[in-house]
């Protein structure tokens, strides 16, 4: 017996019973309307869930109290099953009481009252949130919507929306809505992806973009409205917007819907780059972009400066990957989440990038340039070049596409030879990664096996993208070389520190590669770091350089290197690589 109809006071009720009864007998259109019309059962429970009834509303927010929400969610169901219960739900007082408490908070209605249902505190405080978990499971069904609009329910959404001190309302009612019914609630999250505060338009896109991530299939009109958000005044809205899409095209079928309906991304700048690339690699969105004259610009721009960033890019990332001891470290063990693709590999991907590419004629300019400076081992310029142009062709050769380019002009052994011989071990290291590029695919592999240099293969036998040479002593072996001091030159003098605090940093510093003092040296920098006034000096990529300098002109243990480094509180990063 669930004693509904014995008490007002739910603590008494048979809260096991209840939810039987909602989940099976009631289910039963007969039961129901006995329940409606013979026992008057439905009246009793659903007067508990009244707002002002202050039963359900006034029940605090606990752990154990919740169920009650879930009820009412699963009730609304139950009574959507049937047309009776649909009828009685539309007679009830639930819906109108609820909007009536909406009102309470409208300053243009003229019924506000010192402690609205709805107020801040209730809803953190007592069960009344979940009236918005209510009307979401009403906005699954068409029978349930149709209530929603009868009652007004979206006309009241439309006024909260415009009350700036109540975001938490526009979250719940955006949180609990479902879109799967196209109608007023998909007008409801437009709205508050447009509302004129930018608090609410990034959490409207941020639930936008879930939803997207949680649907198996491409939807246009969530993607329609998530193109729209790439055109929002706000910065943080825009990249937000970018990283939704940017994970949504990921799915080819997404990327397909997206590049169709053709946006325009030139606004984003920086942040739309791996979108247009991502774009790039399907023939549709190559055509869209090329008849754009973006293919165009990006190339040129690619040629004289992004080639030479991706360098950067790469190296910092293999730093990391080298010089990581720390298990947790897992966002660096995978390239495709650090490393951009690259501009000239995307190309090679469709039939009419590798036609520009031919007509640009830029990768016959790698080819020469590789050939005239590939062993250089002076030239700091001409060395980064040739790494840039290096892993140009490496990302062209590993698409099916791009490879015949290669073989038209002989470069794979030039690179090999550079592999084996150059007196530069960021070239050679370069070189061997842009050979497993190269295997990445069967014909790649093939070409490589040719010069005997052997692809990798998984169990599936198919490339796997790691390449080696049959002879690895050709490829490991580094001719001896005189040391040439530089002592008294020019060349190696840093500025002085300019600060005592800089001084004495660096004063300690030195004193770590005198083991007498060792000890003395390391406690005087952990007070150092620990003192406000020397938090300026950590954080100094000025003061990182000296420190740079002297661990590479001294002798010092692994261990002492290593601290010296994580004294500083600096990221290792393309700008510092850049700048300093």
């Amino acid at each position: 017996m669930s004693k509904v109809m014995t008490t007002k006071d739910p603590l008494k009720w048979n809260f096991d019973i209840l939810q039987e009864l909602v989940e099976g007998p009631l289910l039963n259109p007969k039961r129901m309307e006995e329940a409606i019309r013979v026992t008057r059962y439905m009246r009793k429970l659903m007067v508990f869930f009244h707002p002002f009834s202050h039963r359900f509303s006034d029940l605090p927010r606990t752990k154990n109290n919740i169920r009650w929400v879930r009820l009412a969610c699963m009730l609304l169901n139950t009574l959507m099953t049937s047309s009776e219960g649909a009828r009685f739900l539309s007679e009830d007082d639930l819906l109108s009481q609820i909007v009536k408490s909406f009102a309470q908070l409208d300053p243009f209605n003229g019924t506000p009252t010192s402690d609205p249902i709805f107020s801040k505190k209730r809803m953190q405080e007592t069960l009344t949130f979940g009236y918005f978990e209510m009307l979401g499971t009403l906005s699954k069904r068409k029978e349930g919507l149709e209530l929603m609009e009868k009652f007004k329910l979206f006309t009241a959404f439309y006024h909260l929306s415009e009350l700036k001190s109540r975001e938490d309302l526009i979250k719940a009612i955006i949180e609990n809505l479902d879109y799967s019914i196209d109608g007023h609630s998909r007008i409801v999250l437009s709205k508050a992806l447009t509302s004129s505060y930018k608090h609410i338009r990034l959490f409207a896109t941020n639930h936008l973009g879930t939803l997207i991530r949680a649907s198996p299939v491409a939807n246009t009109w969530t993607l329609r409205l998530l193109l729209t958000q790439l055109y929002d005044p706000a910065l943080e809205v825009r990249e937000v917007a970018v990283h939704f899409l940017e994970e949504a095209c990921e799915a080819p079928d997404v990327l397909q819907t997206v590049v169709e309906m053709q946006p325009t991304l030139d606004h984003l700048g920086e942040i739309g780059h791996l979108l247009m690339l991502k774009f790039m690699s399907t023939p549709m969105g190559f055509r869209f972009l090329h008849a754009a004259d973006y293919i165009d610009r990006e190339m040129d721009i690619w040629f004289h400066e992004r080639n030479l960033q991706y360098v950067v890019h790469v190296e910092v990332f293999l730093s990391k990957v080298f010089n990581s001891n720390s298990a947790y470290d897992e966002d660096v063990l995978t390239l495709e989440s650090a490393v951009p693709p690259h501009f000239y590999g995307v190309m090679a991907k469709t039939e009419l990038g590798y036609q520009v590419l031919q007509e640009k004629g830029h990768f016959s300019e790698f080819a020469q340039f590789i050939r005239q400076h590939g062993l250089e081992s002076e030239d700091p310029e001409l060395i980064l070049k040739l790494k840039s142009i290096l892993w140009a062709v490496g990302n062209i050769g590993a698409t099916e596409g791009g490879l015949p380019l290669l073989e038209e002009e002989e470069i794979v052994p030039a690179i090999m030879d550079i592999a084996e011989q150059s007196l530069v071990l960021s070239v050679r290291g370069t070189c061997f990664f842009v050979l497993g590029l190269i295997s990445s695919t069967p014909q790649g592999a093939e070409v490589l096996d040719d010069h005997h240099w052997g692809a990798t293969l998984s169990l599936l036998g198919m490339p796997t993208g790691i390449c080696v040479p049959v002879d690895i002593d050709k490829f490991t072996e580094v001719p001896s070389w005189e040391c040439v001091s530089h002592e008294g030159s020019d060349e190696t003098c840093l500025e002085a520190p300019t600060t005592e605090e800089e001084v004495e940093v660096m004063t300690a510093i030195h004193n770590l590669a005198n083991t007498v003092i060792a000890n003395t040296a390391s406690r005087t920098l952990a007070k150092m770091k620990a003192r406000p006034e020397y938090r300026d000096v950590f954080n100094s990529p000025t003061m990182f350089y000296r420190a740079l300098h002297t661990i590479s002109s001294q002798k010092y243990r692994l261990q002492v290197r290593r601290h010296i480094l994580d004294l500083f509180n600096l990221e290792l990063d393309v700008d510092l690589a850049f700048n300093y």
